[in-house]
C-alpha cells in the first residue's frame, strides 16, 4: 500500500534498500512495500495494516492464507529490522521534495512536508502546503470580510457588491440597528430604575408574611381562608408542620421548615392567585419564597394583572425542599397568578407531583 500521500506505489520509492531484497517485504495482499504491517498470529505472515483491515471487512475468509481464524500480532522482528534499512523518496517528489528519508520516519516527513498537497478554501485547488498561503492571499474566490461593515464577499466581486458606498450604507443600517438596541436597553433601564425607586420608597411599608397565624388548628391541612392579610387567596392549601411530618415524611413540605420559623406554609397544585381586596386597587410585590413538593426544578410561571390585562411575567425553576427568594420588586398590580409545569411521563397524570410551597410573601398597600 502507498505511504501518507496514497501516491504510487511504494517500493517504486525506495533509493537505499542496503543490500535487502524488497521481494522478502511485500505484503501479500497489495503487492506492494510493507506499509505500518501487522502479522497473521498462526501463520505469522505480514500485512499492511490498512490492507489486513479492508480484507477482513470485504471477505468471509479472515486471513487470506485461509487460516481458520486471524488474531492480529505485531509484524516480527526481523521485518521490521529489514524494512528499517531502507531510505525511501517522499511521496512528494514530484512537486518538488528532494528528500530521502528512513522508512520509520517516512510518516512523519510526509504529515509535514512543505509539499503536501492542500486545497484552497477559495478556488479548491490543490497547491503545495508552503504556497497556500501566498495563494490564498490572491485568489479571486476566497471569501473576505470586510473590517468595517463586516459583509463578506468573493474577492473577485469586490468592485460590484461591495463598493464604498454600499459599504457606507450596510455601516449605516447596522448603526441603527444598534441604536434602536440601545434605546430599547435604555428605557428598560429607566423603568428599572423607577420601580426601584418606588420599591425603595415603599420599602418601610412592606409586609412580611409568614403564614404563622393563619390557622388556628396546628395538626392538619386544610384550604386557605379566602381572605388573608388584606389579600384574596385562590387555590392555595395551608399545611403544619406536625401533619407534613406525619404524612409526607420524606416530601418537600417538610424540608421547607427546615428554612423559616413558622410552623405552617401554603401550597398549591397547579394553579393558584393571590388579589387584592377593597378597598385597596393595587398592590405591589417584592419577593416571595418558593419551594417544589416532590420534584427538582418544577418550572412556575408568575404573572402580575393590572385590570386584567398581563403586565409582568417571570419563570422560575424551583427546587425540591429548598426554598428560595424569587425577587419580583412589581408595583401596582391588582393580581398575582401562579402556574407550574413539568416535563410529563407518558405514565403520569399531568398535575402528579406539580405542587409548590410558599413560606414567606412580602408586599404593600
Amino acid at each position: 500500500m502507498a505511504s501518507l500521500s496514497g501516491e504510487g506505489y511504494l517500493r517504486d520509492r525506495v533509493r537505499d534498500s542496503s543490500g535487502v531484497n524488497i521481494e522478502h517485504l511485500e505484503c501479500s495482499i497489495c503487492k506492494d512495500l510493507l506499509w505500518i504491517p501487522v502479522a497473521c498470529q498462526t501463520c505469522e505472515t505480514p500485512f499492511c495494516s490498512a490492507c489486513i483491515k479492508q480484507w477482513r471487512t470485504n471477505r468471509p475468509i479472515k486471513c487470506p492464507n485461509l487460516c481458520d481464524t486471524f488474531i492480529e500480532r505485531k509484524c516480527p522482528p526481523f521485518i521490521v529490522k529489514m524494512l528499517s534499512q531502507l531510505q525511501i523518496a517522499c511521496a512528494y517528489q514530484i512537486y518538488g521534495c528532494m528528500e530521502i528519508i528512513p522508512y520509520e520516519a517516512l510518516e512523519k516527513h510526509e504529515l509535514q512536508c512543505d509539499y503536501r498537497r492542500q486545497q484552497c478554501s477559495g478556488c479548491h485547488l490543490e497547491v503545495s502546503k508552503r504556497e497556500l498561503a501566498n495563494h490564498e492571499a490572491n485568489c479571486a474566490l476566497i471569501d473576505v470580510t470586510c473590517p468595517d461593515c463586516k459583509f463578506v464577499y468573493k474577492r473577485c466581486d469586490a468592485s460590484m457588491v461591495h463598493t464604498d458606498n454600499v459599504c457606507l450604507r450596510e455601516q449605516l443600517r447596522q448603526l441603527r440597528i444598534e441604536f434602536q438596541e440601545n434605546k430599547r436597553e435604555l428605557q428598560d433601564f429607566s423603568q428599572q430604575m423607577k420601580e426601584l425607586r418606588t420599591l425603595q420608597a415603599l420599602s418601610h411599608k412592606y409586609v412580611t408574611i409568614t403564614f404563622h397565624n393563619l390557622m388556628n388548628s396546628y395538626s392538619k391541612r386544610g384550604a386557605c381562608p379566602e381572605l388573608y392579610r388584606g389579600l384574596k387567596w385562590s387555590g392555595f392549601e395551608y399545611m403544619y408542620e406536625s401533619y407534613a411530618r406525619m404524612k409526607h415524611a420524606n416530601s418537600g413540605y417538610v424540608y421547607a421548615f427546615q428554612s423559616t420559623d413558622s410552623s405552617c406554609i401554603i401550597f398549591s397544585s397547579s394553579h393558584a392567585s393571590i388579589s387584592v381586596d377593597p378597598p385597596n386597587e393595587v398592590f405591589s410585590v417584592l419577593a416571595l419564597t418558593a419551594c417544589a413538593a416532590w420534584i427538582d426544578n418544577l418550572q412556575l410561571t408568575i404573572t402580575g394583572h393590572r385590570n386584567s390585562i398581563k403586565i409582568k411575567n417571570h419563570i422560575s425553576a424551583l427546587r425540591f425542599g429548598k426554598p428560595q427568594e424569587i425577587i419580583l420588586g412589581w408595583t401596582d398590580i391588582d393580581m398575582l397568578t401562579f402556574e407550574s409545569s413539568r416535563e410529563i411521563r407518558p405514565s403520569e397524570t399531568p398535575n402528579s407531583g406539580n405542587q409548590f410551597i410558599f413560606t414567606c410573601l412580602r408586599f404593600a398597600y
